[in-house]
This record gives C-alpha cells, sequence and structure tokens, in this order.
C-alpha cells in the first residue's frame, strides 16, 4: 500500500520530465558550448600563429638567413590555408586566413626574385672579373700580331708582300685565333682582331696557309697565370645569400619597427604608401 502519495506523483512528473530537459539541453545550451568551443578554437588558431611568426620574424624580417626564410614562409603559408579550411571557422575568418596566405605568398616570390637579382649580380662580377683580365691579354696579342703584320709591311722593297715570310703571317693569324676564341673580350677587341686576321688570310699565300693550317691552337686565357679562378656553384649560392641579406627591402609581411610602414592584419605590416 502506498502512503506517500504526493512523493510518488512528485517522482513521476520528474521522470516525464526528463525528456523535455535532455530535449532542451540539445536545442540550447549544446550549441552554445559549440559556440564556445569554436571561439576557443579561433584563440588558439590565432596564438598558433602569433608564436609561429615570432620564431620567423628573424629569419624573414631579419634576413639571417634564405633558406630558413623560405621554410617559414612555407610552414606559415601552409598553416593560415589549414585554418582557412577548418569548418568551426566564420566565413569572415577563413577569408582572413585566405588573405594571409595570399600575402605569406606574395612575399616569398618576393624574396626568391631578390634572390636571383643577387644571383646574376655575383655572376655578373665573376664575368666581369675574368672579362678584365682576358681583354688585358688579348690587347697583348693583338700587339703582337700587329708588330708581326709592322715587320712584314716594313721589308725593302716588300711590294706586293712578294718578301713576305709566310709563317710571320700565320703566327700573326693564330695569335687572333684566340683573341676571336673568347667570348669574353670586349667588342673594340673583337672588331680589330677581325680586321688582324683578314689582313692576314690575304698575306699569307699558298705556303702560309699550309703552315698556318698545321700550327697548333694556342692555349687559352683561362690558362694563364692569375687567370681570376671562376667560383663554384656553391661560392656563388653563398655570395647571393649574403647580398639577399644585407641589400634587400622591409618584408611587406611582418610587423616591423620603420616608420615608413604601418600595422596591417594584427600581426603584419604593408607599405605606408601602398595604404594611401
Amino acid at each position: 500500500m502506498n502512503i506517500h502519495p504526493d512523493r510518488n506523483m512528485k517522482t513521476n512528473n520528474r521522470a516525464s520530465l526528463n525528456p523535455f530537459i535532455t530535449a532542451a539541453l540539445k536545442t540550447l545550451i549544446v550549441p552554445l558550448l559549440i559556440v564556445l568551443a569554436g571561439c576557443g578554437s579561433l584563440q588558439k588558431r590565432e596564438a598558433r600563429y602569433v608564436s609561429a611568426v615570432e620564431r620567423a620574424r628573424p629569419f624573414i624580417e631579419g634576413r639571417q638567413d634564405y633558406d630558413m626564410a623560405l621554410i617559414y614562409l612555407d610552414n606559415l603559408q601552409s598553416m593560415c590555408v589549414v585554418f582557412a579550411s577548418d569548418s568551426h571557422s566564420s566565413d569572415q575568418e577563413k577569408e582572413r586566413w585566405q588573405e594571409r596566405a595570399g600575402e605569406i605568398q606574395k612575399a616569398r616570390q618576393i624574396f626568391v626574385s631578390e634572390y636571383n637579382a643577387s644571383l646574376k649580380q655575383v655572376r655578373t662580377l665573376a664575368f666581369a672579373r675574368q672579362s678584365e683580365f682576358v681583354c688585358l691579354q688579348a690587347t697583348k696579342d693583338l700587339r703582337a700580331a700587329k708588330g708581326i703584320a709592322d715587320g712584314q709591311n716594313g721589308k725593302w722593297f716588300n711590294w706586293f708582300g712578294l718578301r713576305d715570310d709566310p709563317s710571320e703571317w700565320a703566327k700573326a693569324a693564330i695569335l687572333c685565333d684566340r683573341v676571336l676564341g673568347d667570348t669574353r673580350i670586349s667588342h673594340i677587341l673583337n672588331l680589330a682582331a677581325a680586321r688582324q686576321k683578314y689582313d692576314c688570310e690575304h698575306r699569307l699565300g699558298n705556303r702560309g696557309r699550309n703552315i698556318y693550317a698545321d700550327l697548333h691552337k694556342l692555349p687559352g686565357y683561362d690558362t694563364f697565370s692569375g687567370f681570376p679562378t671562376p667560383p663554384s656553384e656553391e661560392e656563388i649560392n653563398s655570395s647571393a645569400k649574403k647580398i639577399w641579406s644585407q641589400t634587400g627591402r622591409p618584408m611587406p609581411l611582418l610587423k616591423g619597427e620603420s616608420s615608413d610602414v604601418v600595422p596591417s592584419m594584427g600581426t603584419g605590416y604593408k607599405l605606408a604608401s601602398a595604404s594611401r
């Protein structure tokens, strides 16, 4: 026999309320928790990005190392792409992460372009040093060839080259060949050598042409003592990275100290002139 009807009624009422409470939790409280969890994820993503930026700052803004700068830029871009595809991010947040990824990609392109320009500068300088040495030696060869020609032309009664020594003209011709065979000589020396060679060919005669054909090709200028040794690819790359590190312009992504920049994206900056 039940002697507590009120207690039983309350128990039954609580049991009948359970489905309603469960539905309310699913409808109201659970979405709220998801929203709160999303906000927390956003804060974590932002904190991770800022932390990654700080680690990258010495290599990107400080230009301490070209290879490491590219690695950090790639990591930052990958991070932004991942965050932009996060299902918990709002459309506005996804757009912001996509913009950051685009800016990082542009920054990487700038770095690569600057490095390629530095490479070109190093190679040009190395070529210029060799060209200077080669032109000096080529000038000596042309003077020697002209001295031979003057000696033949200065012979007494050498009308129409009747007293020419074919072997001497062959020597002059092969000196001209060494000048013409090097791509590092200047245009002026190349033209002078071509004219000198033309004169030699017209004074060789049949005997001289045979002598000229039997002469061995003279060793190139790069075999001469004092010729600037061409740098290795490793040395060229090292020099280019040093130039990149010392002469690059401010990084248009991460926050800098210069007054010529204004804040952009919270942790980044853009050139002030571009923001006006």
